[in-house]
């Protein structure tokens, strides 16, 4: 392996390089390359929590839970601990807008697929719904991953929030909250002891006009929406039965005691219209006292649901006729939230998702006091400016073009918070690639490369928390793949060949001189990333090579005396193209040692790779 390694290092400069003279020629300075170490200036500390993932609860999250066995799959277990995965979140982002955490508890009652939004309806998730809160916390307990868990903002009320907080966190024979005693329903489904879980976030992307879900379109007033609370103000909506409600609503099937329901609740008081076929129908308490041809409903305003004639009193909504509404519903913001969930555990920390640096919500919080907040720094490959992705070098490039517009967020958003008000990334990643013309491109070295540099700007910020891609998915496209492989694609293999030097030390200074740059297809962008850890005599440094099939050789300077060989851990394969699949692996990871000076080396790095070399000071 070691001879294997070594020979890689010497080959370095010309990987990539043969037949794709058109690459090399748009990079600079590839001559008298040097990286400086200093380990005399320390920065922030390394964490763990920066490699962790999404878990989406839809699909069985993504097909890992087995059925048979009532748990993930161990093989996605045994993966997901050898890349050091410490930090899951869950029931998700988008997908879990409308998510129901009682009835996944308990896996009664429907759940609404929320990877929608108003313009184009909500579906239910009538099946594979398996994986609830409690399967989440078996998976994160048995990988030593510590949770976090968004509560939706859409649907829920800071009540409900609440209650969730006491079922994961409360002692058996406490009630905190009030009401039910909810410690006693998660001892009854097999867990006395607390989960203890610290981090929960309050909505998801509420910045994003899709996701605001009867919000104002106006930024400022959306966020102040998002922090106090605010009143939709629904017109004429088509309306849905149960979990389903797509945008031209469920007509009626001509059946008496039918009930629709509202997609907001609750109602308020006094504001409910009710029209079918452009009549109005007349809201009544109780339908016993009219006639069977009584155009009347009744209204259960706190859970939106609506209820026509039982065939003796009420008339029946004629047979594919649509049901409409118009309503106000008014809904909680962020510090009501917060409050509810701290009353019943005050040792959580509740975080605000408002991830948009302008507006601020510490400026909307007006010195009130908040948790912690969450951003989703992620490069949307879709919308790139007067230009087409027509092939995937231009996607690659727009790849690594996109992370000095997501590093500039993460950096205004960090400056913007109050001290000791941490920031946590709970998305972070690349979406909306072509498919067409580069259609594995999210598990690519490509994307690889793009996570790692990522991972970089979270050390060098001094993020303790990070959520990247999802960590399964209905095929290749996610950290681990699909049931049954849980392939080890490109970046499984980077955080195994990184994991160590996020798990203990800290950040030291680094600086690249005569660092490459690429005339990229929609711009420049450094060639090189990287970043250094220090704990005790371990030095580690990690460098990302972003340019697509050159190599670049260079001089590494440290500054302090070293032991004789370094220990070195590289992802890479022939082309950024590449990725793994349950039968082929081109991108591999190859460890080894090689021998080094006193106080440098000198270093080649790969066409798009990432490399991890150990040092150690004498």
């Amino acid at each position: 392996m070691q001879k294997m390694l070594l020979s890689t290092l010497a080959a370095g400069a010309l990987i990539g390089v043969t037949g794709t003279p058109a690459l090399a020629a748009t990079h600079h300075h590839l001559h008298g390359v040097a990286i400086q170490i200093n380990t005399r200036r320390a920065g922030p500390a390394a964490h763990r929590q920066v490699l962790g993932a999404n878990m989406r609860w839809t699909k069985d999250v993504g097909g890992a839970w087995n059925p048979a066995t009532r748990s993930v799959y161990q093989r996605a277990i045994n993966h997901a601990k050898l890349m050091g995965m410490s930090a899951v979140r869950y029931p998700g982002g988008t997908a879990a807008t409308m998510f129901n955490w009682h009835n996944a508890v308990t896996h009664s009652g429907c759940q609404i697929e929320g990877h929608w939004n108003q313009g184009l309806g909500f579906w239910p998730a009538r099946k594979d719904t398996n994986f609830g809160p409690n399967q989440f916390m078996r998976f994160a307990d048995s990988i030593h991953a510590q949770p976090l868990m968004m509560t939706p903002f859409v649907r829920e009320t800071p009540h409900d929030a609440a209650n969730w907080v006491e079922y994961m966190n409360a002692r058996v024979g406490t009630n905190p909250g009030g009401g039910r005693a909810w410690a006693r329903l998660r001892a009854f489904y097999g867990h006395p002891a607390p989960y203890g879980v610290h981090y929960w976030e309050v909505g998801n992307e509420s910045q994003v006009v899709p996701a605001r879900y009867g919000m104002s379109n106006d930024l400022d007033k959306a966020i102040k929406q998002y922090a106090n609370g605010g009143v939709r103000k629904i017109t004429h909506e088509a309306l849905g039965k149960g979990c389903l409600h797509p945008t031209v609503g469920v007509p009626s099937n001509g059946h008496s005691n039918q009930v629709f329901s509202v997609l907001f609740p609750a109602i308020v008081k006094g504001t409910l219209s009710v029209t079918i076929n452009g009549q109005r129908w007349t809201g009544v308490r109780h339908l016993r006292s009219a006639s069977g041809t009584a155009h009347v409903y009744t209204a259960n305003l706190a859970t939106g649901d609506i209820t026509f004639g039982d065939g003796v009193h009420g008339a029946i909504p004629p047979n594919r006729a649509v049901v409409h509404a118009s309503y106000h519903n008014t809904y909680a913001g962020y510090f009501a939230f917060a409050h509810a969930m701290h009353a019943v555990d005050p040792r959580i920390a509740v975080c605000s998702s408002w991830g948009l640096p302008k507006p601020s919500f510490p400026r909307v919080a007006n010195g009130r006091h908040f948790d912690c907040q969450t951003a989703h720094p992620m490069t949307n490959l879709r919308y790139i400016p007067s230009h087409t992705w027509n092939t995937p070098l231009q996607g690659h490039d727009w790849m690594m073009g996109g992370l000095r517009k997501q590093q500039i967020k993460v950096t205004a958003l960090q400056a913007q918070l109050p001290r000791h008000v941490p920031l946590l990334i709970t998305e972070s990643n690349a979406l909306r690639g072509n498919y067409t013309v580069f259609p594995n491109w999210s598990s690519s070295v490509s994307h690889m490369l793009y996570q790692a540099s990522m991972q970089q700007t979270f050390l060098r910020d001094g993020i303790s928390w990070v959520n990247g891609s999802s960590l399964f998915s209905g095929g290749v496209n996610a950290v681990l793949g699909s049931t049954p492989n849980f392939t080890r694609g490109a970046e499984a293999l980077e955080r195994m060949a990184v994991k160590p030097m996020f798990h203990s030390g800290h950040d030291v200074k680094v600086s690249v001189v005569n660092a490459p740059v690429r005339n990229g297809t929609f711009g420049r962008y450094s060639g090189l990333s990287v970043t250094t850890t220090k704990s005790g005599k371990s030095l580690w440094l990690m460098v990302v090579n972003r340019l697509p099939g050159t190599a670049v050789k260079a001089h590494v300077n440290v500054g302090v005396r070293l032991r004789g060989k370094a220990q070195v851990r590289r992802v890479s394969a022939a082309h950024f193209t590449d990725y793994n699949t349950p039968t082929t692996s081109p991108v591999k990871l190859t460890t080894g040692k090689r021998a080094i000076g006193r106080s440098g080396f000198q270093a080649a790095f790969p066409a798009h790779s990432v490399s991890v070399y150990h040092l150690t000071e004498r």
